[in-house]
């Protein structure tokens, strides 16, 4: 397999990583930041075969190759849309499973509103503290409109002050 290939393919998932953790980084900063740290071992995990603690040149190929294998379930040296597809598919449902999980704190196989408000109350606190600047309790247009532009207290969401700022 061309290497060449191997590594613009590396360099698009890291990509589409930073991606996903930016679109996901809505929550506290200490969310955001466990969420990268797991994000970084399960990678560590995959792709740091001898244990050393580092990611060489040989076993970033070697992980690479492995994921492409891991698509092309056919084994033809190709990956055609609907493996693509499949893999999406099953890394989602995946996904979706741990979410759930996640989510289901007594275990009975079902969400209830409780489970699911439980998840989002830390982020809603920690939103409430970042743009309610006068620590009222409640969050006017204005504070909003600051904390969207990056002037209240916490300067709201990176991602929004630079898109508006032109």
């Amino acid at each position: 397999m061309n290497r060449t290939y191997l590594y613009l393919g590396a360099a698009a998932a890291l990509v589409v990583a930073g991606a996903v953790v930016a679109a996901e980084g809505h929550g506290d900063r200490g969310d955001r930041a466990e969420r990268r740290a797991a994000m970084v071992d399960r990678m560590f995990e995959r792709m740091d075969a001898n244990g050393d603690g580092a990611i060489d040149a040989e076993e970033r190929a070697a992980a690479h190759e492995a994921r492409f294998d891991a698509i092309d379930t056919d084994g033809d040296g190709k990956v055609t849309e609907a493996e693509m597809k499949a893999h999406a598919a099953a890394r989602a449902e995946a996904r979706a499973a741990e979410r759930f999980a996640a989510l289901d704190a007594d275990g009975d196989g079902a969400l209830d509103r409780t489970e699911i408000e439980a998840r989002h109350e830390g982020r809603r606190a920690a939103m409430l503290e970042r743009i309610d600047a006068d620590g009222d309790g409640r969050i006017t247009r204005e504070e909003a409109l600051s904390a969207r532009h990056g002037h209240g207290h916490g300067h709201g969401h990176g991602h929004m002050r630079d898109r508006d700022a032109d």
